[in-house]
C-alpha cells in the first residue's frame, strides 16, 4: 500500500508541474518513474489475487506512459518487463489449486 501512495503522490507532484520548465519537468518524472520501477514488486509479494489482477492492467498503462516519455529510464524498463510477462502465471497457478 505504501508504494502505491508513493506513485499516486508522485504522479500529482508530475501533473503539478506539467506546465513548468523543462528541467523541473524531467526531475519529476524521473522521480515518478522511479516510484513506479520500485512498485513493480508489490505484485509477486501481495496475496490477493484478485486484487492484482483488477491492478495489473492499470499498472502496466501507467508505466507504459511514462516510458514513452522517458523510454531511457533503467528501473522503469526492468519494473515493466518483469511484470508484464510473469503477471498471469501466479493467477494460472492459484486457480489450478483451489
Amino acid at each position: 500500500m505504501v508504494s502505491l501512495l508513493r506513485v499516486a503522490l508522485a504522479f500529482l507532484l508530475l501533473a503539478s508541474f506539467a506546465g513548468s520548465g523543462c528541467s523541473l519537468r524531467r526531475y519529476a518524472l524521473n522521480k515518478a518513474a522511479d516510484a513506479l520501477a520500485q512498485s513493480g514488486t508489490t505484485f509477486s509479494s501481495d496475496d490477493d489475487p484478485e486484487l492484482i489482477k483488477a491492478a495489473a492492467p492499470f499498472s502496466l498503462k501507467l508505466m507504459e506512459s511514462f516510458l514513452a516519455e522517458n523510454p531511457r529510464h533503467q528501473g522503469l524498463l526492468v519494473a515493466a518487463a518483469s511484470v508484464s510477462p510473469s503477471m498471469p502465471m501466479p493467477l494460472c497457478r492459484r486457480k489450478v489449486t483451489k
